[in-house]
């Protein structure tokens, strides 16, 4: 007979835990069974680095946005534009932010949450210095609109990935515990963002200069992608170490009408409603 505490050894079939590596939390659960032994999960304190990583980089999206707005007149007298040119500056960014956004999650699962980061950082960063190279006094105005159009397309292109990679980096790093809150914080700072360009453009000088500041801090917070994980190397929930649903999966286990392999994904009354209510309220948010 075996005492309290010990195990046969002849029947023990327990896997090796990973081996300790720095920024590591202790174990949280050891509650997944496998068919050869227990499944670890694993929180990583890096997942906080991450996570506001995410967040600067996706309050830069919001001063791109809207950078523009409070300075609205300047920008048309210091360029010779017109007020419906420079209002096109900010509606570009919504003319490329749709299109872009239903591609992003076919993106992430094919290449990764830290790739896609990468690929939005550096846009952001060749559309702050093509908008300031668009101040040059050399150029016409038509010169001139061309550039800011094309940093505004690349910013308009930056600015989804940060909001749609928020949901699947928490799910990735986060147990369950602190998944939504990672998400609410990385989704707030967008609107952060658009709220702060209309109180620093009007404040930090003439309208080039206020370019080249917007160049700078998104210069300046673009190495913080290094601090984003792809994944880590044991998950932290049983979700996290299960494939995400594609985007059009998701609408068809709304609508009923999922292929056969796909049975267990069927959405309840209760999960449509949820999904109903986040599709509206967030937007409504983003409208």
């Amino acid at each position: 007979m075996l005492s309290i505490g010990e195990s046969d050894p002849k029947k023990a079939n327990v896997e090796e835990p990973y081996p300790e590596i720095p920024m590591t939390d202790k174990l949280e659960s050891n509650t997944g069974h496998g068919g050869n032994g227990t499944t670890e999960y694993r929180l990583y304190r890096r997942r906080f680095l991450g996570c506001a990583a995410l967040c600067l980089l996706n309050l830069v999206g919001g001063l791109n946005w809207l950078w523009f707005s409070a300075i609205s007149i300047d920008t048309a007298n210091a360029f010779h534009f017109s007020i419906s040119q420079v209002n096109w500056l900010s509606n570009t960014i919504n003319v490329v932010y749709l299109p872009t956004s239903f591609v992003i999650p076919w993106l992430a699962r094919r290449y990764g949450v830290q790739n896609c980061a990468f690929l939005a950082t550096a846009s952001f960063f060749l559309a702050g210095w093509l908008r300031y190279a668009g101040t040059a006094k050399s150029l016409t105005p038509k010169g001139a609109y061309s550039l800011l159009i094309i940093g505004q397309l690349l910013a308009g292109f930056s600015q989804p990935w940060c909001q749609i990679l928020a949901p699947k980096f928490s799910e990735l790093w986060f147990g369950l515990e602190g998944r939504t809150t990672a998400t609410m914080l990385v989704s707030f700072a967008n609107p952060i963002g658009s709220a702060l360009a209309q109180l620093l453009s009007p404040i930090v000088g003439t309208p080039k200069q206020s370019v080249l500041v917007l160049a700078i801090i998104s210069s300046a917070i673009a190495p913080v992608v290094f601090l984003i994980g792809d994944k880590p190397p044991t998950p932290p929930t049983f979700a996290g170490s299960n494939r995400s649903p594609a985007v059009m999966e998701t609408v068809r286990s709304f609508f009923g009408l999922l292929h056969p392999g796909e049975r267990g994904r069927r959405m309840t009354f209760r999960q449509k409603i949820d999904f109903v209510i986040l599709i509206l309220a967030f937007g409504c948010l983003v409208g």
